[in-house]
């Protein structure tokens, strides 16, 4: 009767022992399980977030970029309107009356937007702009030097007109950047002394 008594409690405590044993087995694995859903739902998090950090890098560097090929096309499009005018009025002086020879003056060209901002627009201008600037601006400097050391020398027939081809010539190019960045009102704005001293030929 003892023995039998024995038997069932130990019974008991083994079967106790034994849910014991599976409930830490089954709450150890639900806790495995949430910690890991957790581990998941961060790693996830943080994922989009590198990519959206990425996507805004992205953006403000193309943005960047952007801003910085619309200076250039700007600048070179400003320093191209000022070398026909400069011509224009070059051209214009020495058909005065009043001009009086010698000396001849110089031709002066810039150029410094040229060399600096060409190589980073090249890639965004329209197909057949690059080399009307590179061969207008090497015909310029050109003539510019055909020039140099002759102020005693008065220009021929030819070269007044070469002065006018080329005066044309940087215009076109003003307005072929132009229409890429400036608005129709600024672009006019932009061209007035050009257009008063063509009128006042």
């Amino acid at each position: 009767m003892l023995d039998s008594i024995y038997r069932f409690a130990a019974d008991i405590n083994s079967s106790q022992v034994l849910a014991n044993l599976i409930s830490a087995i089954v709450g150890g694995g639900l806790a495995g399980g949430f910690a890991l859903l957790g581990v998941r739902q961060t790693l996830k998090a943080q994922f989009k977030l590198q990519e959206k950090e990425r996507g805004d890098r992205q953006k403000a560097a193309a943005d960047e970029k952007n801003r910085r090929e619309i200076a250039s096309i700007s600048a070179l499009a400003i320093e191209a309107l000022f070398n026909s005018i400069s011509l224009l009025t070059l051209a214009k002086s020495m058909r005065s009356p009043t001009f009086k020879f010698p000396p001849t003056p110089p031709v002066r060209l810039l150029r410094k937007q040229l060399d600096e901002n060409l190589p980073l627009i090249a890639e965004r201008l329209p197909a057949g702009v690059l080399p009307r600037i590179i061969s207008t601006y090497m015909s310029a400097l050109s003539f510019q030097v055909l020039r140099e050391g002759k102020s005693q020398i008065p220009m021929t027939p030819e070269e007044f007109k070469e002065l006018d081809n080329l005066s044309t010539g940087f215009a076109i190019v003003f307005r072929t950047l132009g229409q890429l960045v400036f608005s129709p009102d600024e672009l006019g704005a932009f061209e007035t002394p050009l257009f008063i001293a063509r009128s006042s030929e």
